[in-house]
């Protein structure tokens, strides 16, 4: 094959994750990047100087907050305290809502923005959590995974009819009653199979773990109408009924509140400031291809709109329309176009190019993902955006936008991505060892968990930070060995079937499913212990359900998990092993 000598363009991500090797170029994406909480929280403390939010809005929203949250059940005492403290700072994090609440990475955001608070200065910054319910439903959006005796783990999904593809995810309505019974049939049965090998009293315990887990899942359903507030049910419960930790939910779709981004919208679609909004975005785009870095978001055309709208015709169920903008020569209007992708009607509005009033169709405009930002930050004081590899893409092209109009913007900060161990995960890596494969249980690894420990408890940053790097190093290079291992197997597969076509030797045979079998094992251990069920995926969090940890720890250990990994000195995107 011809090699062409370029370079395959990298993913964004894996530029803010070593930053000081290009830090010129990743300071012009996000700013300064702090190197770790305590770093983090020092920058912060000079960013909420810079927002001008007005106390009347804000009051009017913590209200209207406070009335949802109890609406949904999880306003608690320290819920009301930490949205009184809003006006101080906000740490933010957030993701749409998904099937039974989606992956752990939910979990392990929440448990940092709240650590983040609490060790701000005084306790004064205020956690929150934004549901991005906004979002079209999507393949994403309604599966979920936990690990199985298959690599492809085992699938939960959310049964839609095709016309609802692309709908607001809020407007989904929960699934039937008899799916619910399936489903928690099919997750139980699939448990048992993993803890088949545990001793009696431990395999009662992790299922007893497990009935919790289902205890709250159906609690939730019950009294949620649809998809949206049945996930956000279950994470408050979790969050803030199971832990107490007092984390507010901003829900995108809620009514008290929606209408009073307004201002937020108005500021981005209004001239020059969506002309300049646009060119800042498309130049860090082409800086980004030039480095030779893959973008996240493409180049926005003249024409573009900070928000979408949604059809008003109630068979479409508010499905989101693109819209255009169009100057109105002659005149200082603009105006704004689109048409329903559903029912085909066409929806137009002229509003005043310098000062535009959007109160018509407030109720119908949600935001686009490199606009949320910007216009949640219209009025709450978010100094600090937590979130992990496809935020790190899109905060790189939004900071420079948000700087090129002068407007304040929170740091980004890259959770820990956090890899455990189970009962399943062990008898793995005991059968790969024998074979002569390697596993995360080995030596070396440990005694870098060993210099972590001995390092956090002397609050010692830079062997921490040592410590944290040998982790990381040991993780990728597992995995990537395991892999690499894989291809070789496969390939020596390939060539014994070739020369069994050609000679029927039993001793080739019996080699044939040898290394058939130490595939299989190592398809497993990839799947379950690193969260690679299809090849592009990487991270148990990422790939599975809050409920695996849960049923392994227990739902009051679960937050206690991810919340151990925060503290002053934790490095700003890293990764950690977790013993369950």
């Amino acid at each position: 094959m011809f090699d062409s000598g370029k370079k395959e363009p990298q993913r964004l991500d894996a530029l803010y994750s070593n930053s000081r090797s290009m830090e010129n170029l990743a300071n012009e994406l996000w700013g300064h990047i702090p190197l770790n909480i305590r770093g983090a929280l020092n920058d912060a403390s000079k960013i909420r100087k810079d927002y001008d939010i007005d106390p009347s809005q804000l009051e009017y929203l913590v209200k209207g907050l406070k009335s949802h949250l109890r609406s949904l059940g999880i306003c608690t005492k320290k819920v009301e305290e930490n949205l009184d403290k809003l006006g101080n700072g906000v740490i933010e994090a957030g993701q749409q809502p998904s099937c039974m609440a989606g992956a752990g990475l939910v979990i392990n955001k929440i448990a940092c923005i709240s650590k983040f608070s609490e060790l701000s200065r005084d306790g004064s910054y205020a956690p929150i959590f934004y549901v991005a319910d906004y979002d079209g439903v999507q393949n994403e959006l309604l599966n979920i995974r936990i690990p199985s005796l298959s690599m492809k783990g085992c699938l939960i999904s959310i049964p839609v009819e095709d016309s609802s593809y692309g709908i607001p995810i809020y407007m989904l309505k929960k699934p039937e009653e008899e799916w619910l019974k399936d489903s928690l049939n099919k997750i139980l049965n699939n448990y048992r199979g993993l803890l088949r090998g545990l001793k009696e009293d431990d395999r009662k315990i992790k299922l007893k773990h497990l009935e919790h887990v289902f205890t709250i899942i159906k609690s939730t359903y019950y009294s949620a109408e649809n998809v949206s507030d049945w996930s956000t049910k279950i994470l408050g419960t979790i969050i803030n009924i199971e832990s107490d930790l007092g984390v507010p939910f901003l829900v995108f779709s809620a009514e008290p509140t929606r209408c009073l981004f307004q201002r937020g919208y108005e500021l981005l679609v209004a001239e020059p400031n969506r002309t300049r909004f646009i060119e800042a975005i498309n130049r860090t785009i082409e800086t980004i291809q030039k480095s030779g870095y893959t973008p996240q978001i493409g180049i926005r055309k003249s024409s573009y709109t900070p928000f979408f709208l949604e059809c008003m015709n109630r068979d479409c169920e508010r499905r989101r329309i693109e819209l255009v903008s169009e100057a109105i020569h002659g005149s200082g209007l603009f105006y704004v176009k689109g048409k329903c992708p559903a029912c085909g009607e066409e929806y137009q509005y002229s509003f005043s190019k310098q000062n535009p009033d959007l109160s018509e169709i407030i109720q119908w405009i949600s935001p686009r993902v490199d606009s949320r930002q910007i216009i949640v930050d219209s009025i709450i004081p978010v100094i600090c955006h937590i979130g992990g590899s496809g935020e790190a893409g899109y905060y790189s092209e939004i900071t420079p936008a948000a700087r090129e109009l002068n407007l304040p913007f929170p740091i980004f900060f890259k959770y820990t991505r956090i890899f455990y161990n189970t009962p399943w995960n062990s008898a793995y890596a005991s059968n790969l060892e024998a074979k002569n494969c390697p596993s995360l249980v080995n030596r070396d690894f440990f005694s870098s968990l060993n210099r972590w420990v001995e390092a956090r408890n002397n609050q010692d940053p830079q062997r921490l930070e040592n410590a944290y790097r040998e982790i990381e190093e040991s993780i990728t290079a597992t995995f990537e060995t395991l892999n690499i291992r894989l291809n070789t197997l496969e390939k020596e597969v390939s060539e014994i079937r070739e020369q069994l076509q050609k000679l029927n030797d039993g001793s080739m045979v019996a080699l044939l499913k040898e290394k058939q079998s130490l595939i299989n094992l190592v398809n497993l251990y990839l799947s379950s212990q690193f969260g690679r069920f299809t090849p592009e995926k990487f991270g148990q969090e990422v790939s599975w359900s809050w409920i695996d940890v849960a049923v392994i720890s227990g739902l009051q250990e679960l937050t206690r998990i991810y919340l151990r990994q925060y503290f002053d000195y934790t490095l700003n995107s890293t990764m950690f092993y977790v013993n369950l």
